[in-house]
């Protein structure tokens, strides 16, 4: 199969890689923030109450400060931070799944930006999935960086966009 063929599918693929991330962290995002809000966790006060637990004012938010060693500041700006991150794959996986240009470019510069965070993060706790997502964001900027080089002079035809 030839360059021309195969490359669609390939940018397919990693735009639907960085939508399913973006779904991830949209979930992860509104359950932080979900957990945070007052008006939640009245509901869950009242469900503790009805199963005779002892509870007391804040319990989610002790309960997720204890799990993730953050405080609820720092869990509120998780939780605004995976929006953020949610919202840059969502622009970056529907612009790659259009074949756009300028999404090769955005998805290049925010994949490689992200490598020494995933390097940092690795350093401090090493794991099968955290070697995984570093090596499979670092196949994604060596491909676009290819495809971008080899492609930056030539524009593609409608027929190589569907």
């Amino acid at each position: 199969m030839n360059e021309r063929a195969a490359r669609p599918r390939t940018l397919a693929a990693i735009a639907a890689f960085k939508l399913a991330k973006a779904l991830l962290l949209f979930s992860v995002g509104f359950g932080f923030l979900r957990l945070l809000n007052p008006a939640i966790e009245a509901r869950l006060v009242h469900w503790a109450h009805s199963l005779a637990w002892s509870y007391d004012r804040g319990i989610m938010q002790k309960a997720l400060s204890l799990i993730t060693g953050m405080d609820a500041n720092h869990l509120r700006l998780f939780g605004v931070g995976a929006f953020a991150a949610g919202i840059l794959f969502t622009v970056e996986g529907i612009g790659l799944w259009l074949a756009k240009r300028w999404a090769e470019y955005l998805t290049l510069l925010a994949t490689m930006s992200l490598l020494p965070v995933e390097v940092f993060e690795l350093s401090r706790k090493f794991s099968i999935a955290r070697v995984s997502a570093l090596g499979l964001n670092v196949l994604i900027v060596i491909y676009l960086l290819i495809f971008v080089v080899r492609t930056r002079n030539v524009r593609p035809t409608s027929q190589e966009l569907s």
